[in-house]
């Protein structure tokens, strides 16, 4: 098997790219866009990691990084991650996303790595 860099950076893009799409590039949190107030973006777990959230579509939202960095792992009240996780469900399918879509913490998507790789092991 080949080990294909270029293939697999773009690939690590992939997944974060689609959640950030999916939100508008836009913090769910504040509002704040990426292009219009120069915000960094980043993804946050609604569920965080520590109690048990999983990397996956379904419980991934972009935040900006002051309210990312600010929240740290606290949890949301149960009435907040219902309406997050609900908007965050009618988004995924709107655009065709799978919330059960895997995205690693490194931002890439599982399903796409595994094209990646397939397709560098044909080339």
């Amino acid at each position: 098997m080949r080990y294909c860099r270029s293939c697999r950076e773009r690939v690590q893009q992939l997944g974060r790219f689609l959640i950030l799409k999916r939100d508008d590039f836009r913090c769910a949190y504040c509002g704040k866009q990426a292009l219009e107030d120069g915000a960094g973006l980043h993804l946050d777990h609604v569920v965080p990691r520590i109690a048990g959230g999983r990397d996956i579509a379904s419980n991934l939202i972009t935040s900006c990084a002051e309210c990312n960095l600010s929240k740290h792992a606290e949890l949301l009240t149960p009435r907040q991650t219902a309406r997050y996780l609900a908007e965050i469900q009618r988004r995924n399918e709107q655009s065709g996303i799978s919330n059960e879509t895997g995205i690693r913490e490194n931002g890439s998507e599982r399903e796409s790595e595994e094209v990646a790789d397939a397709q560098v092991q044909a080339g």
